[in-house]
C-alpha cells in the first residue's frame, strides 16, 4: 500500500518537493519526541503547533499561517498564528469568524480542501478593516484522523494565485502527517493526565488507608478496654482465658462474674447486643439484673437468663451467635 501511494504522489510531485514533504514529516515527529521528554507539557505542544505552521510556509513560500485546533465537539480549543505581534482580542476575533463564516468554516464544513485564488473574488475570504496581513491568496486544509476533524491549518500570501496545484498536493500530504503526529500528542496527552489522575487517586487511597489504620487502631484499643482486666480468682478453681480476634478489631467481647454460691457466669456480645423487635439491646444492666437475682444452681440461672433473653428477641431476627457459660463448683 505505501509503495502505491508513493508511485501516486511521486506523479504529481518532484523527487525534491516530495523529499521536502517527508523531511516536514521527520521534524514533526523529532518535535512530538522530544514533547515526551518535556516537564512542561503544555508549552512544548505549542511550541511544535508552531514548527508545524513554519514547516509549512516554508514548504509553499507563504507570508502567514494559522492553526486551529478542535475539540472534542468540533468547536475551538485553541489557536496558533505564525506571528505574535497581534493582540489577544485581535486575534480572537479573526479566528472566530473565519471558524464561523470564513475560509476555515467552509473548510469544517465539507472537510475540504480550501483554495482561494483571489481573495478579492471569492465569498470565503473574510477581509478586516484591522487585520495585521496582507492576504491576496489562501490555502486551509483540514487535519483529519479516521473521521475525527483535529484542526484547520490556513496558509496566506499576499499574492494572488500564489498557491500552485503542486503546492496544494504537497500539503496534503504534509496535513496527514500533521493529522498523525497531533493524533499522538492527543494520545499522549491524555497519557500523561490519566497518568497524573491515577497518581493523585494512589495518593488518596494512601492517606485514606493511614486514616483508617489510625480509626482501627483506635477501635482496636477500645475494645481492649471492654475486656476484662483480670478473671476472677476462686480458691481450688483453675482459669485460663484465651482472645485472638480474626481481624484487628473483632466483633466479640467477654466477661465473667463470679455470683454468690460459687457460681460463675461467662458470656459473649451476642447475650447483650441481642435486639428486640423494636431495635432495643438486652444490654449489660438486664444482664447484671439478672445476675443479682439467687438462684440454686447453675441449671436455674442459664434458664433463667435464657428465657428472659428469647422473650426479648420475640420474632426479631438473631443476629449473633449467643453464648453462655456458667460453672458452680460442685460442693463435697
Amino acid at each position: 500500500m505505501e509503495s502505491i501511494v508513493t508511485e501516486k504522489i511521486s506523479d504529481n510531485l518532484s523527487a525534491d518537493t516530495l523529499g521536502a514533504a517527508f523531511q516536514a514529516q521527520s521534524e514533526l515527529f523529532e518535535r512530538f519526541i522530544s514533547m515526551a521528554r518535556s516537564p512542561d507539557e503544555s508549552e512544548v505542544v505549542k511550541m511544535m503547533l508552531h514548527k508545524a505552521i513554519d514547516i509549512s510556509i516554508a514548504l509553499t513560500g507563504a507570508d502567514h499561517g494559522s492553526l486551529i485546533l478542535l475539540d472534542s465537539d468540533g468547536g475551538v480549543a485553541d489557536s496558533i498564528l505564525s506571528r505574535g505581534d497581534i493582540s489577544p482580542e485581535l486575534r480572537t476575533v479573526l479566528i472566530e469568524s473565519a471558524f464561523k463564516k470564513g475560509l476555515a468554516g467552509w473548510v469544517r464544513h465539507h472537510r475540504k480542501i480550501g483554495l482561494v485564488h483571489d481573495t478579492k473574488n471569492d465569498d470565503r475570504w473574510l477581509t478586516f478593516p484591522d487585520q495585521p496581513y496582507n492576504a491576496r491568496s489562501a490555502l486551509a486544509l483540514p487535519i483529519i484522523s479516521g473521521e475525527v476533524l483535529l484542526g484547520i491549518l490556513t496558509l496566506k500570501h499576499s499574492a494572488p494565485n500564489h498557491f500552485t496545484p503542486e503546492i496544494v498536493e504537497l500539503m496534503r500530504i504534509t496535513a496527514t502527517q500533521m493529522a498523525m503526529v497531533l493524533e499522538n500528542a492527543c494520545l499522549f496527552s491524555n497519557l500523561n493526565n490519566s497518568l497524573r489522575s491515577l497518581g493523585s487517586a494512589h495518593q488518596k487511597i494512601e492517606a485514606y488507608s493511614r486514616a483508617l489504620d489510625q480509626e482501627l487502631e483506635k477501635c482496636r484499643q477500645i475494645q481492649e478496654n471492654f475486656l476484662p482486666k483480670q478473671l476472677p480468682s476462686l480458691s481450688g478453681w483453675h482459669i485460663e482465658e484465651f482472645f485472638f480476634p480474626a481481624r484487628r478489631v473483632s466483633g466479640d467481647f467477654y466477661d465473667a462474674f463470679m455470683l454468690p454460691g460459687e457460681i460463675l457466669f461467662a458470656y459473649t456480645d451476642g447475650v447483650i447486643d441481642a435486639r428486640s423487635p423494636n431495635e432495643e439491646r438486652f444490654t449489660k444492666r438486664r444482664l447484671f439484673s439478672l445476675l443479682s437475682q439467687p438462684v440454686a444452681s447453675a441449671l436455674e440461672l442459664t434458664q433463667k437468663i435464657a428465657t428472659d433473653l428469647f422473650a426479648h428477641i420475640g420474632i426479631a431476627p438473631q443476629e449473633d451467635d449467643i453464648t453462655m457459660l456458667t460453672l458452680q463448683r460442685k460442693r463435697n
